[in-house]
């Protein structure tokens, strides 16, 4: 292989593939500074503004599990849960139902109205804004930024928004437990990973047939590039020092 033609096929290949791949390659490189400049904990996981799930201590009164059991059943599953400050008592009967039980009184959690909603979203918010709104939805949410489905096409859940700087909103399933958080930073973070590993439905498959194409070609971009820059530059280094020799004498 001759340099002329190292060369030539060199600038052909970083021709075509920057137009190629060259948005791409621009998305990543967007996409790690947004993952890199984004707190991800206080910001993106709403650390910040959302309770971690509580964990009880051996000091905590808890009603016994064996009585709750024996008045709910037929019961497919029972486990403790914290949210917010409280502990719950999952419960999963036989239809697969779910339902909360307070785990310090053992009183069933009635289908919480949206007064109930405000004050369970309450427990587990650690900010001090005021709620903005509070929703029951009944058809799946349109995607954020064209992209991000953040209540995973789920319905017949709640939702509550908060009046904070990222717009936090909590989602609640029809017996008030806590689904999930989500806010304005988190779907920014969401909408570059999707772009970062080229999964525009459900963004979670970092091993698809796009990225599997288009990330070799993004490499032979960045060696042709290389490539070239020897011969523009490193190669020209002593020629200019001759030049300059010349010069002085």
């Amino acid at each position: 292989m001759t340099k002329a033609f190292l060369r030539q096929t060199s600038q052909w290949l970083h021709k075509w593939l920057a137009l190629f791949v060259g948005l791409q390659v621009v998305l990543w490189m967007a996409g790690g500074a947004v993952f890199a400049l984004v707190p991800f904990d206080a910001w993106v996981k709403s650390g910040e503004t959302v309770r971690k799930a509580s964990k009880p201590s051996g000091a905590t009164p808890l009603y016994p599990l064996a009585d709750v059991a024996a008045r709910h059943a037929p019961l497919r599953s029972i486990e403790l849960v914290g949210q917010g400050t409280q502990f719950y008592y999952r419960l999963t009967d036989a239809a697969g139902q779910k339902k909360l039980v307070n785990a310090t009184d053992g009183v069933l959690l009635p289908a919480p109205d949206e007064t109930g909603i405000r004050a369970l979203a309450r427990q587990v918010y650690a900010g001090d804004a005021a709620i903005a709104s509070v929703r029951w939805i009944t058809t799946p949410e349109p995607r954020r930024l064209g992209l991000v489905d953040e209540s995973q096409g789920k319905v017949h859940i709640w939702q509550v928004t908060f009046a904070d700087r990222f717009n936090t909103r909590l989602y609640f399933s029809p017996a008030g437990e806590f689904l999930r958080s989500r806010n304005d930073a988190w779907v920014l973070y969401d909408f570059f990973w999707r772009l970062h590993i080229m999964d525009y439905g459900e963004g979670e498959d970092f091993n698809n047939l796009f990225l599997r194409i288009l990330s070799p070609l993004a490499l032979v971009l960045v060696f042709s590039g290389v490539v070239l820059l020897f011969f523009t530059r490193f190669r020209a280094l002593p020629r200019r020092a001759d030049l300059r020799r010349d010069a002085q004498q």
